[in-house]
């Protein structure tokens, strides 16, 4: 019964028995701005400013994106230097570019923007701006040994983020403060990056956050906020299949590597009332 008609979506190559809205097709994939009728430039990563981090051992490159709209530049930071947040995202949003290492500087500025919401820099800090971890600019476009490399490297950049934030047009075309927090889970458990390759990436991570129209919410928070109405029949309706959705996305990579010992603890002290998620 949610609205789940935003956004508007082109369903004209889907047939009786597959939905090829998601698939890509490199050759007439388009780049877009982040608003119609901008006309900005794009900003060019070069490929060796990459493979001074891609070539050493456990390392990857970061992005710290300087300046203003018009003026923005980058910077590329080795991970070690600082925390970083690594961006999970459905490559038919817009958000790719399977030719070259650039986006239109309007869709970097606001995913500057985006970051900082999650991690606000400290005051003497602010004019050098957060780190972000893209693959769009941070994986060499071109077939070879850097871009082989990257791909190797992609599970490491993502077990390290202080936190993953996730991009999905149909969660981003809806408020979550306006949303009851049951809504918001079954938005994130039936969105489209669920449904693809990009749900690794969540599995991987140590914080995971769902970009809404108004905020990022942390998928912990959400699943605390469903908890806190326990009693209600939203609650037990929702909480322990979102519970389950979970687990299942975690227990895929983690269940040897971590033994699933931190989220078996907090959600089963969630079911049984024990757990403050304040602490």
């Amino acid at each position: 019964m949610m609205d789940r008609s935003l956004p508007p979506r082109d369903h004209s190559r889907c047939t009786a028995t597959a939905c090829n809205l998601y698939q890509i097709n490199n050759r007439s994939y388009k780049k877009q701005h982040q608003e119609e009728g901008c006309c900005c430039e794009q900003l060019v990563v070069k490929e060796e400013d990459l493979r001074g981090a891609l070539f050493k051992e456990n390392n990857f490159p970061c992005l710290r994106l300087k300046g203003d709209l018009h003026n923005l530049t980058y910077e590329i930071v080795e991970f070690g230097t600082a925390p970083y947040i690594a961006i999970s995202h459905v490559w038919a949003d817009g958000l790719g570019n399977p030719h070259v290492n650039s986006l239109h500087r309007c869709k970097l500025h606001h995913l500057r923007e985006l970051v900082n919401a999650i991690e606000p820099m400290p005051t003497d800090a602010e004019r050098e701006g957060p780190l972000i971890w893209l693959d769009t600019p941070c994986c060499p476009a071109r077939n070879g040994p850097g871009k082989q490399i990257a791909i190797e490297k992609i599970r490491l950049v993502y077990q390290r983020a202080k936190h993953v934030l996730v991009l999905d047009a149909g969660l981003m075309a809806y408020e979550a403060r306006a949303q009851d927090a049951t809504e918001v889970l079954v938005r994130i458990f039936t969105s489209s990056w669920t449904r693809l390759w990009t749900l690794q990436e969540g599995a991987l991570a140590k914080s995971l956050y769902f970009q809404f129209a108004d905020i990022a919410q942390s998928l912990i928070g959400a699943i605390a906020s469903v908890h806190s109405m326990k009693g209600k029949m939203t609650y037990r309706a929702v909480f322990e299949d979102a519970l389950a959705e979970l687990l299942g996305i975690v227990r895929f990579f983690n269940s040897r590597e971590y033994g699933l010992s931190r989220w078996q603890l907090i959600f089963s002290n969630f079911l049984i009332g024990r757990y403050n998620f304040e602490a």
